[in-house]
Protein backbone atom coordinates (compact mmCIF):
# COMPACT_ATOMS: atom_id res chain seq x y z
CA UNK A 1 0.00 0.00 0.00
CA UNK A 2 1.43 3.27 -0.82
CA UNK A 3 -0.50 5.94 1.21
CA UNK A 4 0.53 9.86 0.49
CA UNK A 5 -0.15 12.26 3.51
CA UNK A 6 -2.08 15.25 1.45
CA UNK A 7 -1.75 18.48 3.66
CA UNK A 8 -4.43 20.90 2.91
CA UNK A 9 -6.17 23.42 4.29
CA UNK A 10 -9.44 25.44 3.56
CA UNK A 11 -11.15 28.89 4.10
CA UNK A 12 -13.10 27.45 7.00
CA UNK A 13 -9.96 26.80 8.76
CA UNK A 14 -9.34 30.59 9.02
CA UNK A 15 -12.00 30.75 11.26
CA UNK A 16 -10.12 28.39 13.82
CA UNK A 17 -9.56 30.64 16.97
CA UNK A 18 -7.22 28.15 19.56
CA UNK A 19 -3.45 28.66 18.08
CA UNK A 20 -2.44 26.29 15.11
CA UNK A 21 0.89 26.18 16.07
CA UNK A 22 3.88 27.98 13.85
CA UNK A 23 4.32 25.87 10.84
CA UNK A 24 0.27 25.73 10.19
CA UNK A 25 0.37 29.51 10.82
CA UNK A 26 2.66 29.96 7.97
CA UNK A 27 1.49 27.67 5.80
CA UNK A 28 -2.47 29.36 5.75
CA UNK A 29 -0.80 32.97 5.39
CA UNK A 30 0.69 32.14 2.44
CA UNK A 31 -1.79 30.07 0.88
CA UNK A 32 -0.29 26.70 1.25
CA UNK A 33 -2.14 23.71 -0.51
CA UNK A 34 -5.24 26.50 0.10
CA UNK A 35 -8.32 24.40 -1.16
CA UNK A 36 -11.49 26.30 -2.32
CA UNK A 37 -13.46 23.87 -0.63
CA UNK A 38 -13.00 19.91 0.73
CA UNK A 39 -15.83 18.72 -1.25
CA UNK A 40 -14.97 20.44 -4.64
CA UNK A 41 -11.92 20.31 -7.41
CA UNK A 42 -12.89 23.49 -9.16
CA UNK A 43 -9.03 25.12 -9.36
CA UNK A 44 -6.97 21.52 -7.64
CA UNK A 45 -4.45 21.72 -10.28
CA UNK A 46 -3.21 24.78 -10.23
CA UNK A 47 -2.88 24.86 -5.95
CA UNK A 48 0.19 22.96 -5.77
CA UNK A 49 -2.01 20.28 -3.85
CA UNK A 50 -2.22 18.05 -6.88
CA UNK A 51 0.49 15.57 -7.44
CA UNK A 52 3.24 16.52 -9.44
CA UNK A 53 2.41 14.97 -13.03
CA UNK A 54 5.29 12.63 -13.13
CA UNK A 55 3.76 10.53 -10.26
CA UNK A 56 0.43 10.24 -10.92
CA UNK A 57 0.68 7.24 -12.90
CA UNK A 58 1.96 5.88 -9.71
CA UNK A 59 -0.54 7.64 -7.35
CA UNK A 60 -3.45 7.12 -9.46
CA UNK A 61 -2.89 3.87 -10.52
CA UNK A 62 -6.56 1.98 -8.43
CA UNK A 63 -4.21 0.55 -6.05
CA UNK A 64 -2.58 3.47 -4.24
CA UNK A 65 -4.64 4.52 -0.90
CA UNK A 66 -4.70 8.13 -0.90
CA UNK A 67 -5.13 8.93 2.36
CA UNK A 68 -7.76 11.69 3.95
CA UNK A 69 -5.55 14.88 4.45
CA UNK A 70 -4.23 16.05 7.90
CA UNK A 71 -3.75 19.28 8.68
CA UNK A 72 -1.41 18.52 12.13
CA UNK A 73 1.76 17.22 12.52
CA UNK A 74 0.80 13.16 12.70
CA UNK A 75 -1.64 10.45 11.71
CA UNK A 76 -3.94 11.59 14.61
CA UNK A 77 -5.55 13.49 12.10
CA UNK A 78 -6.31 11.41 9.10
CA UNK A 79 -7.16 8.02 8.67
CA UNK A 80 -3.58 6.36 7.61
CA UNK A 81 -3.46 3.89 10.89
CA UNK A 82 -7.21 2.67 10.19
CA UNK A 83 -6.03 2.09 6.29
CA UNK A 84 -2.87 0.20 7.82
CA UNK A 85 -5.45 -1.83 10.04
CA UNK A 86 -8.00 -2.80 7.46
CA UNK A 87 -5.51 -4.07 5.21
CA UNK A 88 -3.34 -5.49 8.38
CA UNK A 89 -0.42 -4.18 7.46
CA UNK A 90 2.17 -4.68 10.31
CA UNK A 91 5.31 -3.46 8.43
CA UNK A 92 5.75 0.20 6.53
CA UNK A 93 8.55 2.06 4.58
CA UNK A 94 8.39 6.09 5.44
CA UNK A 95 10.00 8.36 3.65
CA UNK A 96 8.60 12.07 3.03
CA UNK A 97 9.53 15.96 2.66
CA UNK A 98 9.08 17.30 6.02
CA UNK A 99 11.35 14.32 8.32
CA UNK A 100 10.86 16.50 11.35
CA UNK A 101 7.36 17.86 11.28
CA UNK A 102 4.87 15.38 9.68
CA UNK A 103 7.24 12.43 9.20
CA UNK A 104 7.92 11.98 12.59
CA UNK A 105 4.89 12.53 13.99
CA UNK A 106 3.30 9.83 11.63
CA UNK A 107 6.43 7.52 12.10
CA UNK A 108 5.89 8.26 16.39
CA UNK A 109 1.66 7.20 15.72
CA UNK A 110 2.37 4.43 13.48
CA UNK A 111 5.12 2.63 15.97
CA UNK A 112 2.80 3.26 18.65
CA UNK A 113 0.24 1.36 16.87
CA UNK A 114 2.99 -1.76 16.76
CA UNK A 115 3.64 -1.45 13.48
CA UNK A 116 7.30 -2.04 12.42
CA UNK A 117 9.26 0.54 10.17
CA UNK A 118 11.82 1.44 8.22
CA UNK A 119 12.73 4.90 7.26
CA UNK A 120 14.44 5.99 4.08
CA UNK A 121 17.13 8.65 4.91
CA UNK A 122 17.98 9.87 1.80
CA UNK A 123 14.10 10.71 1.08
CA UNK A 124 13.59 13.02 3.68
CA UNK A 125 14.01 16.29 3.81
CA UNK A 126 13.69 19.02 6.73
CA UNK A 127 13.77 22.91 6.91
CA UNK A 128 16.99 24.70 8.94
CA UNK A 129 16.27 27.62 11.30
CA UNK A 130 18.09 29.48 14.34
CA UNK A 131 17.60 26.65 16.12
CA UNK A 132 19.65 24.16 14.04
CA UNK A 133 18.81 21.39 10.77
CA UNK A 134 15.62 20.03 10.77
CA UNK A 135 16.82 17.16 8.85
CA UNK A 136 19.52 16.05 11.53
CA UNK A 137 16.70 16.58 14.09
CA UNK A 138 14.19 13.88 12.33
CA UNK A 139 17.16 11.69 11.81
CA UNK A 140 18.08 11.29 15.48
CA UNK A 141 14.59 10.22 16.34
CA UNK A 142 14.26 8.32 13.74
CA UNK A 143 17.47 6.48 14.86
CA UNK A 144 15.65 6.07 18.21
CA UNK A 145 11.90 5.21 17.07
CA UNK A 146 12.56 3.20 13.35
CA UNK A 147 12.88 -0.18 13.32
CA UNK A 148 15.71 0.25 10.21
CA UNK A 149 17.32 2.78 8.68
CA UNK A 150 17.18 2.70 4.92
CA UNK A 151 18.92 3.98 1.43
CA UNK A 152 16.80 4.81 -1.04
CA UNK A 153 18.71 1.91 -3.05
CA UNK A 154 18.23 -0.32 -0.05
CA UNK A 155 14.39 -0.45 -0.30
CA UNK A 156 14.35 -0.75 -3.70
CA UNK A 157 16.41 -3.57 -3.17
CA UNK A 158 14.08 -4.82 -0.84
CA UNK A 159 10.73 -4.47 -2.40
CA UNK A 160 12.14 -6.04 -5.43
CA UNK A 161 13.57 -9.39 -3.38
CA UNK A 162 10.44 -9.27 -1.77
CA UNK A 163 8.11 -9.23 -4.87
CA UNK A 164 9.84 -11.67 -6.51
CA UNK A 165 9.80 -14.52 -3.65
Amino acid sequence: MRAPGHHYYYPTDGQWVAPAGAIADYLVKVGFVLRNDPLSLDGFAELGADFPERYRKYLQDGKTCNTSPHKGLSARTNDVIKQLRMRRIEKVIMDGPVGNHCLEGHMRDVAEEGIEIAMVRDAIAAGRNDEGDGYVAAMVNCRYIANAIWTTDEAVNRMRSAASA
